[in-house]
């Protein structure tokens, strides 16, 4: 039988505006007409991007979010339906569905993120009973689930009761206080923690990566910390041997468009790790993954398992990276 995969986070509408050179000056520029070479209107949010990757592997899902009764929410509902990627989603006439514009800007980007129902998501919404069926609970966006923050760890402890395994990433914290305490406490109930750099070193408040993989660790028996164009570092605790700790560098491609990397990074390696592959093997599909989507403009659907075994034929690593 297949592996079901449940997810927690947010889905809204991205507009990714394609071709700024650089970043405007808005004290300087205020009046001024800039023109794109592209703008691409579509679905995203973590919690879709890795519903939308994984479910793309052949992984049954589903998956809790919250959009408005308006004309956005319609466009979403009307998309999963047609894709057939199963969903749970909350439709209310009290909030607008989030959107949020993407300014890809070289190898990076920048988010403006109206956060609409995503915050108002809250722990009435959530049938926990509905879950115990699934192998896996991913948490995404966590800083942007306002309402249901003060309930996060109390539904960890509960997968954790019920043998759910569950992965987390927390996304960017726009309010840039990070709870780190919070994060902790609940990395006592999560086998799987995949930051960003800029995220793990806030959260840890250090100056290093490896000093925050080392602490998160102690937590987490898997973290990953994702470099961006630096690549990867892992590590995960075992029990008789000694702990794996991977470094591994990025794909030398041509970058389009990070925005969704993260999210389709997570789906490779939740899909790897649901199937038994080997800590390095498994990071090394993520980073694919990842690579992949870079390559495309805005969220991508994967062709199965066979197009990332054939991209990671086909295209190189970045050597002497570390």
């Amino acid at each position: 039988m297949g592996k079901k995969v449940f997810s927690i986070g947010d889905i809204n509408i991205d507009f990714t505006l394609e071709g700024i050179k650089k970043i405007p000056n808005f004290s300087k520029d205020l009046g001024k007409e800039i023109e794109l070479e592209d703008a691409l209107y579509t679905i995203g949010g973590s919690g879709f991007n890795f519903i939308k990757a994984i479910s793309s592997f052949g992984v049954q899902v589903d998956f809790y979010a919250k959009i408005g009764n308006d004309f956005y929410g319609k466009y979403i509902k009307d998309y999963l339906e047609d894709e057939g990627i199963n969903n749970s989603l909350i439709v209310s006439d009290k909030v607008k569905t989030g959107i949020t514009t993407i300014i890809p800007i070289k190898s990076d980007r920048i988010f403006f993120t109206f956060n609409g129902g995503n915050e108002k998501l809250c722990i009435d919404d959530l049938e926990l009973e509905k879950i115990k069926g699934f192998d896996h609970v991913h948490l995404s966006s966590y800083y942007l689930l306002k309402d249901l923050q003060p309930h996060i760890l109390s539904v960890l402890k509960y997968l954790k009761s019920n043998n759910i395994t569950t992965s987390f990433d927390t996304g960017f914290d726009p309010d840039e206080n990070w709870q780190r305490d919070n994060i902790l406490s609940m990395l006592k109930y999560v086998d799987i923690f995949i930051p960003s750099r800029i995220e793990a070193l806030n959260i840890a408040n250090k100056k290093c990566v490896e000093d925050a993989l080392n602490l998160f660790s102690n937590y987490c028996p898997i973290v990953i910390i994702k470099l961006g164009s630096k690549g990867l570092i892992g590590k995960k605790r075992n029990k008789i041997k000694k702990d794996e700790v991977i470094y591994m560098s990025s794909y030398d491609i041509d970058i389009v468009d990070t925005s969704c990397c993260g999210d389709c990074f997570d789906a490779g390696f939740i899909y790897s790790y649901l199937h038994n592959y080997k800590f390095e093997e498994g990071l090394g599909y993520a980073n694919a993954c990842g690579a992949l989507q870079a390559t495309k403009l805005g969220s991508y659907k994967f062709g199965g398992v066979g197009e990332i075994k054939d991209f990671i034929n086909k295209n190189r690593l970045i050597r002497n990276r570390w």
